[in-house]
């Protein structure tokens, strides 16, 4: 028997039922999936030395495990007080 694939919002569907913690992992899976693509895509502006796509692997790049549910509201927390006090 031959499954159908899953459907985008379907996946979606599935992914919003996941914590935070889970959604950043599959976030990191997903651009270091990309890594050897980006070797190969050309800047937009050729002034532009880094892609959006390597930015973003930058970014997320850390040997550190993703940050837990508790850890993540502490995130939020402190991020609301210093933004509205």
């Amino acid at each position: 028997m031959i499954q159908e694939p899953i459907r985008y919002d379907e996946l979606l569907q599935v992914i919003s039922t996941w914590s935070p913690a889970l959604k950043f992992t599959l976030i990191q899976d997903l651009l270091q999936s990309l890594e050897p693509a980006v070797a190969t895509l050309q800047p937009r502006n050729h002034n532009e030395s880094v892609s959006t796509l390597e930015q973003a692997l930058g970014l997320l790049a850390t040997d550190d495990p993703a940050p837990n549910d508790d850890e993540v509201q502490q995130i939020l927390v402190e991020s609301r007080m210093e933004k509205y006090g």
